[in-house]
């Protein structure tokens, strides 16, 4: 656990507080454990959880902010999609957008999943 006491002066122990920073230092003790991590949307980045996949040997899931510049436009745009409508992304992971209401989107990311299954059960993936 790491507490955040704001920003901190400039001495010899100074840590980055960025969220990468924070997350890294704090799955050190299970790096290499074929572990899966949840993140929130505060933390989850394409690129953090590609580095983490490959240097960790850590997946993770989690939601993801709309703002990244990783995400594709067409996942964003609510405008031309319907309710309960879904798209997927494939690279080292999964990218979902997902539109449960009109003019709300979740988008989530994950490199434990590879596929778009649905559950038929419930109707999520």
């Amino acid at each position: 656990m790491e507490i955040y006491a704001g920003k901190q002066p400039e001495v010899p122990y100074k840590l980055s507080n960025s969220p990468a920073d924070v997350v890294k230092r704090l799955i050190q003790p299970i790096s290499h454990t074929d572990r899966n991590v949840t993140f929130d949307n505060w933390n989850t980045s394409v690129t953090l959880a590609e580095e983490i996949l490959k240097e960790h040997k850590i997946t993770i899931v989690g939601t993801i902010r709309k703002n990244k510049r990783e995400i594709p436009p067409e996942f964003i745009n609510t405008n031309e999609r319907e309710e309960k409508s879904r798209k997927f992304a494939f690279r080292d992971g999964t990218l979902v957008s997902y539109i449960p209401k009109k003019g709300k989107i979740v988008l989530a990311l994950s490199t434990m999943h590879h596929n778009n299954d649905i559950d038929a059960g419930t109707g999520h993936a």
